[in-house]
């Protein structure tokens, strides 16, 4: 049997295929990219919960809402996030589109209250 050429270099218990310099960057800069791409998804998501945490905790104070009201809430939520998927015709649906909504349709100046709330990072 003949030698099989192989990409890796050396005899040791630790093989690692040669690759140069600019093959080390691009693979870095993916990984980093990914990386980067996961913790901003994460950290966008559980800023939109502590958001609606903070909406519902405020109509519990100011309004009166009790867990029966609180429910419906969430689950009207809930069907809205289904209803892209019922009614094509609604996408995009995303959390920029429903801010530009609520900011246009009623006047709403969120950025008012970003100065005004603290965003923390998760329990866990």
């Amino acid at each position: 049997m003949g030698k099989s050429k192989s990409r890796f270099k050396g005899k040791g218990k630790m093989r690692c295929p040669i690759q140069s310099v600019d093959e080390l960057k691009k693979a870095a800069s993916k990984r980093l990219e990914e990386e980067f791409s996961q913790r901003y998804q994460e950290a966008t998501l559980e800023g939109a919960i502590q958001g609606m945490a903070f909406v519902m905790y405020a109509l519990e104070m100011s309004q009166g809402w009790k867990k029966s009201r609180q429910q419906k809430l969430f689950e009207g939520m809930m069907g809205l996030c289904d209803l892209s998927d019922a009614a094509p015709w609604l996408q995009p649906f995303n959390a920029v589109d429903i801010r530009k909504h609520i900011e246009t349709e009623f006047e709403i100046d969120f950025t008012k209250l970003l100065k005004r709330v603290e965003a923390l990072p998760p329990d866990e």
